[in-house]
């Protein structure tokens, strides 16, 4: 007997939600109550999506409430396959983890997955904004071509935040364009007192489209 197939709906979308999506994904092929259930799964982790074509996988999410992206690779796949993207109804919290490359505005997979999150609160990014990218040729969102963002985020959190001038232009960005914003909390570094004050000067001085957002300078 499958004792895995006799606990109830809600333990298993339980054991669901602590796996990656590849690996719930896989599960999910065993039985069409897997399948199902998988739907249903509250809190994905996508680490990469290797498949050629990932349409059904993403229409698979449409129900989940916190979503954990943990490379620029598969943002850029909600970019690139937006029209088989669905309208993330529940999700009130998107993570996104960057390495080394860097999370750019200047692309419109970013933008593209907001607009699927009428109901976000929460966008966090963990790791570095903007920078170079793997050919070490300058982002490209220097040249100004910055794509719109429509999202009713309150809450942004930046990580490993280090002053530079093109990642103030990312935060600008963000605080120019999300009228619906209360709080950024930054977590920044900085080598002596005289860079905090400089740090933490500019991001109070950037305008922002609303006038009570407050901004949360954190050094590490």
């Amino acid at each position: 007997m499958d004792t895995i197939s006799d606990l109830p709906d809600e333990i298993i979308i339980k054991i669901l939600s602590f796996l990656a999506i590849d690996k719930a994904a896989l599960t999910s092929i065993l039985s069409k109550r897997w399948r199902d259930l998988f739907a249903f799964t509250p809190n994905i982790h996508l680490y990469f999506i290797t498949s050629y074509n990932p349409s059904n996988l993403l229409k698979g999410l449409r129900n989940v409430k916190i979503l954990n992206l943990y490379s620029p690779e598969t943002v850029k796949i909600f970019g690139i396959f937006r029209e088989a993207v669905p309208v993330f109804e529940k999700l009130y919290h998107l993570s996104i983890t960057t390495v080394v490359e860097g999370l750019c505005l200047s692309a419109s997979s970013l933008p593209s997955l907001m607009k699927k999150c009428p109901n976000l609160q929460t966008l966090v990014i963990k790791g570095p904004l903007c920078g170079y990218d793997k050919y070490q040729h300058v982002c490209s969102c220097f040249s100004g071509c910055y794509y719109p963002l429509s999202s009713p985020v309150k809450v942004l959190e930046l990580a490993k935040y280090k002053g530079s001038t093109r990642e103030l232009g990312q935060i600008k960005h963000f605080l120019e364009e999300l009228s619906c914003l209360e709080l950024v909390k930054v977590r920044a570094s900085a080598k002596d007192d005289k860079e905090k004050l400089r740090i933490t000067t500019d991001l109070l001085e950037l305008p922002r489209a609303f006038s009570k957002c407050r901004i949360q300078v954190q050094f590490s």
